[in-house]
C-alpha cells in the first residue's frame, strides 16, 4: 500500500477536483478530445459525397463518417451523416444532437439517443425526450449520374414521409 504525504494528498486532491470541474463545466472540451463526440464541424452549404447508393442497406440508417477536406476547403474529418435508402432514393440527416452537438445514437428501433445528455428522438429526428428542443436537421440529397449520394447541406429540409424499415 502506498503512504501520501499530507502534501501529496491535497496536491492530487486540487488536481482531481479541478479536472472535474472543467468537465463539468465544458463537457464539449473534456469529452470531445477523447470520445469525439462533440465535432462542431459547420457544414453549412457544403455537397458531401457519402458513398454509391448500392452500398447502402435498403430501410435502415447508415452513419457515414467523413474523413476529407470538403470542396470549399472546410475540413470534415470525423463528422459523421446519417443516410437512409429507400430504393433509388436516399435521404439524409445529421447525427448531431440539437442540445449541445454530440453525435447521436441510432436505436434498433430506428429512433435516436443523445449519449452524453439523454435526449431522444423518433425515427423522424423529431424530440421526444428533452433536454434537447429541437428535431435533428434533414439534408436534401441528390445522386449523381455514376450513382454516388450526395448530400447537399445548403438546402435543409423536412423529413420525409413513409420511410419503411425492412
Amino acid at each position: 500500500m502506498t503512504v501520501y504525504s499530507r502534501r501529496s494528498f491535497l496536491a492530487r486532491s486540487v488536481a482531481a477536483t479541478i479536472g472535474v470541474g472543467v468537465h463539468l463545466s465544458h463537457p464539449g472540451r473534456a469529452m470531445g478530445g477523447w470520445f469525439g463526440w462533440w465535432k462542431k464541424t459547420d457544414v453549412t452549404g457544403e455537397s458531401l459525397a457519402v458513398g454509391p447508393l448500392s452500398g447502402f442497406a435498403e430501410g435502415k440508417w447508415t452513419s457515414v463518417q467523413i474523413g476529407k477536406i470538403a470542396p470549399s476547403g472546410k475540413d470534415v474529418t470525423g463528422l459523421k451523416i446519417l443516410v437512409w435508402r429507400q430504393g433509388p432514393k436516399a435521404y439524409a440527416m445529421s447525427s448531431r444532437c440539437t442540445h449541445r452537438g454530440c453525435r447521436v445514437e441510432v436505436r434498433t428501433d430506428g429512433t435516436f439517443r443523445c449519449p452524453c445528455h439523454g435526449a431522444q428522438f423518433d425515427s423522424a429526428g423529431r424530440v421526444t425526450r428533452g433536454p434537447a428542443t429541437e428535431p435533428l436537421t434533414w439534408y436534401a440529397t441528390r445522386i449523381t449520374d455514376s450513382g454516388v449520394v450526395v448530400v447537399e447541406t445548403a438546402s435543409e429540409i423536412e423529413p420525409p414521409s413513409g420511410l419503411s424499415a425492412k
